[in-house]
């Protein structure tokens, strides 16, 4: 019989709900529309709502990417009209 293990899984790192909006800058109400789109999701432990805080981390520097490329393009368009 071949020995076919696998790799563990790593556990995750989980945050409370309202510390991932935090990090985030957000109301609780704009966190719950991000979960509502897909872009957040969060897991029910017991009682508690968590999130990934991997994947609060990636929302975070999406956001960060977007606002600079939005920055850049307006830089782009103020060079234009001079």
């Amino acid at each position: 019989m071949a020995n076919t293990q696998t790799a563990p899984i790593l556990p995750d790192r989980f945050i409370p709900f309202n510390e991932a909006y935090a990090k985030l800058c957000l109301g609780r109400t704009a966190a719950y529309g991000l979960v509502k789109t897909g872009k957040l999701k969060i897991i029910k432990l017991g009682r508690k709502s968590v999130c990934s805080a991997n994947e609060v981390e990636a929302l975070i520097n999406s956001i960060l990417e977007q606002r600079s490329i939005q920055i850049v393009t307006e830089e782009k368009k103020k060079k234009r009209k001079e």
